[in-house]
């Protein structure tokens, strides 16, 4: 059984790093759940480089305390709730975001990535299945990507996970900023559900030009 937030009353985050080290920091996004518990064991913990693609970002996946729960996912559970994240990295480049979904169907938007800076910057982009994002298990649901501005970056063959004996994996997407933020500050990401399946984040990284 997931843990939900509101329960809880806990958020807990992971970890946003520059991969050029030009801003050298790390924004924190609030998680609710464990990656390693409730979607693949078989995940990695700590400063995680993917390795099924030669982007070469890192991200800092945190490690699960059993007495003092430290969750390292978001999920927008059933209630759909948007993940905002708050941020002040001057002239971002690209965001990264390691990202999978939970029965995507093909050819739906599965939510739409909204990022916000001063000075008027805007990036918006949906979410599609079969395209930008796959569920993270290989059943009847959407498990294409398109290989470009969506690339794999960890998967794990014939194991027993929350889906049963599947392939499961995890990918990594490019979103490059248009030149509006070179003048400017990122300063919110906003992934928000539409309902058909659940996008799912697990990290997150920005790059300043």
């Amino acid at each position: 059984m997931r843990f939900a937030k509101a329960a809880l009353g806990i958020m807990v985050a992971t970890s946003l790093c520059d991969p050029a080290l030009a801003a050298n920091r790390d924004v924190k996004f609030a998680a609710d759940g464990d990656i390693q518990t409730y979607l693949i064991a078989q995940f990695p913990t700590g400063t995680y480089v993917p390795n099924l693609n030669n982007i070469g970002v890192p991200f800092k996946i945190p490690v699960s305390k059993p007495k003092i729960p430290i969750w390292n996912y978001w999920d927008p559970g059933v209630d759909l709730q948007p993940l905002s994240v708050n941020l002040a990295v001057r002239h971002a480049a690209i965001v990264y975001m390691l990202i999978a979904a939970v029965s995507p169907p093909a050819g739906q938007v599965v939510a739409n990535v909204a990022i916000n800076g001063s000075k008027g910057a805007q990036f918006n982009m949906p979410l599609v299945a079969g395209v930008d994002i796959r569920d993270f298990c290989e059943t009847i649901w959407a498990n294409t990507i398109n290989g470009t501005t969506t690339q794999p970056a960890f998967e794990v063959d014939n194991v027993m996970n929350p889906c049963g004996l599947h392939t499961y994996h995890i990918d990594e997407i490019t979103l490059t900023l248009p030149n509006s933020f070179t003048a400017a500050t990122l300063q919110n990401i906003t992934v928000t559900p539409t309902g058909n399946g659940r996008p799912l984040v697990l990290g997150i990284a920005v790059n300043s030009r």
